[in-house]
């Protein structure tokens, strides 16, 4: 399966948890996955982050680490109290269903529960939001060989809870505190693996 099939497939599931009738996707596809939010559906507003990085390590290697759950915990701030609470194969696999415990808002431990699905080894996958703090929860994570090592790239699209008092709780709270959690991965894995060297800063 092409990964522009994966996506397609993607923005129809979308559709289908946000309220939109099939026979608009097509007139609306187009513009799902652009830009930093999303008019397409009617009453909700889909946001997106898009992180691109690069790791001086192979393909087969960075497969390999992120498809290890338990990798998981070492990659989220200490914050969020972040822990798995299943137990948990240590490769996973298409279907997973992974729980956990993490106290996203104001300290207060919740429950979030995710489905790894449409794997494409070594290259894709991503993990579905099943039970959690948002309405919706789609993060592609996606994997190419590049010069010098590896590119991984993030593709989340979410939707909040609770109407214009969601949109309100993202501008002043959720928005930063997402970004910060993916600067967080982003210098642990600089730690973990180092840095290409013409992402280096000159001197």
């Amino acid at each position: 399966m092409a990964v522009r099939d994966v996506t397609v497939r993607s923005a129809m599931i979308l559709a289908n948890q946000c309220g939109l009738h099939r026979s608009e996707l097509g007139k609306n596809r187009c513009s799902l996955f652009r830009g930093r939010s999303y008019h397409a559906f009617p009453s909700v507003k889909i946001y997106r982050i898009h992180r691109r990085q690069i790791l001086p390590i192979d393909l087969q290697r960075a497969w390999d680490f992120f498809w290890t759950p338990h990798n998981l915990e070492g990659m989220t701030p200490g914050y969020l109290n972040f822990r798995i609470t299943c137990d948990t194969p240590d490769r996973a696999y298409s279907g997973l269903i992974i729980t956990y415990r993490i106290a996203a808002v104001a300290g207060i431990p919740m429950t979030w529960v995710t489905e790894i699905k449409h794997v494409i080894e070594p290259y894709q996958f991503v993990d579905e939001q099943r039970l959690g703090p948002f309405r919706f929860w789609h993060h592609q994570h996606r994997f190419r060989e590049v010069p010098g090592g590896i590119e991984m790239e993030d593709i989340v699209h979410y939707v909040m809870r609770a109407g214009w008092i969601g949109r309100v709780v993202h501008c002043c709270f959720i928005r930063a505190r997402l970004e910060h959690i993916f600067d967080f991965r982003r210098d642990y894995l600089a730690r973990l693996f180092g840095v290409c060297r013409h992402e280096q800063s000159p001197g």
